[in-house]
């Protein structure tokens, strides 16, 4: 069965070879996975991450070897065996090297090719909470559907009302602004509204509550925050302690 070249020069070009013709890279890549367990950056462990490296290690000649080539590697196949062969902490220690070596426009191409590669990455940063590096790298490979529910998630957990409302408008020009997500667009606008309108009324609510100069306070006392709530509760809110204001006041 021919094994797939990337070439990161010119990844539009794909080339075949037999399993035979055994691309001098893949020995170098052996070397330097090999190198990472020797120096005890892989455990065996699948659920727990890999030990980083330090910076005299980063650039240790074993494990650098592998790399020296991508500055022109035309017939190089870069994640060819760690990923189909390797464990996942060694994959993720080879991308998180290349992360740092080359541009992201030609890692971005090396791992919409190399699927195994790709998902030992995004699991990487999902396990160590890098909510924004997902959230990009998600949109890089195309993914763009589990990026932005992921982003509406984080900017909907936030609990700093100033950057909420600012986190949500830009889920609505990133992921939300993919025609097929219309209909959940609009929810997102509605939602946004309304938190535009939960905001002011809460924090002035909550001034009048200290300066203790609201009967309906008194009588009913407040006893959480109206930001966030549902349209309902909110509805509620408005009739329980603001029923004597005009319209839209």
């Amino acid at each position: 069965m021919p094994e797939i070249l990337l070439p990161l020069v010119n990844l539009t070009k794909q080339k075949h070879r037999s399993n035979s013709q055994r691309c001098a890279h893949d020995d170098d890549l052996d070397t330097c996975c090999i190198h990472i367990r020797r120096k005890g950056h892989f455990d065996g462990d699948q659920q727990r991450a890999a030990k980083p490296f330090r910076d005299s290690e980063m650039h240790d000649a074993k494990f650098t070897g592998f790399f020296d080539s991508f500055s022109n590697p035309p017939d190089c196949r870069p994640f060819g065996c760690c990923s189909d062969d390797a464990d996942r902490n060694v994959v993720v220690r080879v991308v998180l090297f290349l992360k740092s070596s080359i541009s992201k426009a030609i890692l971005r191409e090396v791992l919409i090719f190399k699927h195994d590669a790709a998902a030992a990455y995004l699991s990487h940063l999902s396990e160590s909470d890098d909510t924004g590096g997902l959230i990009d790298s998600l949109y890089a490979l195309g993914r763009s559907d589990e990026a932005v529910m992921l982003e509406f998630t984080a900017a909907t957990k936030r609990q700093d009302t100033a950057s909420k409302v600012p986190a949500l408008k830009k889920c609505l020009v990133s992921g939300f602004s993919d025609p097929t997500l219309s209909s959940e667009a609009n929810a997102v606008r509605d939602y946004i509204n309304l938190l535009e309108r939960q905001i002011p009324i809460d924090s002035t609510d909550e001034d009048m509550v200290k300066s203790d100069g609201e009967t309906a306070f008194k009588q009913f006392p407040k006893k959480a925050t109206l930001i966030g709530q549902p349209l309902l509760t909110t509805l509620y809110y408005y009739c329980l302690y603001h029923y004597d204001l005009p319209r839209n006041s």
